[in-house]
């Protein structure tokens, strides 16, 4: 059972409300936090915290994706590998691209591919 699950039943128990209820509405409240990141750089979540963008480390993140997804294509294209480990790289390049774009985007850089990663 993931930590969301207990959490969802633990409530649901707890307040008496049907558990489809709780996920909607914890679903809605991290849609809605999502959405608020892209636009700001600091959201509170009351009983959580503060949590803020640091820049900073953002750019050092975009760096290792760029770095990892040199690698693995690198390997991909290794003749020597199996058709298990090329999948196994191939798959680790694309999540590396989801998270460059994805950290691109709240660095409020044009997305222009991944043209950095073939220089």
């Amino acid at each position: 059972m993931s930590v969301k699950d207990y959490l969802i039943k633990k409530m649901s128990v707890r307040h008496n409300i049907p558990a489809a209820k709780i996920e909607q509405i914890i679903n809605f409240q991290f849609d809605r936090i999502r959405e608020a990141t892209k636009t700001c750089n600091s959201i509170e979540i009351s009983g959580f915290g503060k949590f803020m963008f640091n820049r900073t480390k953002a750019v050092k993140y975009k760096e290792k994706q760029i770095s990892k997804i040199r690698l693995f294509t690198e390997k991909a294209n290794d003749p020597n590998i199996t058709p298990e480990k090329r999948q196994s790289y191939l798959n680790k390049v694309a999540n590396a691209v989801i998270a460059l774009n994805n950290i691109k985007t709240k660095l409020n850089e044009q997305d222009n591919g991944i043209s950095e990663t073939n220089t």
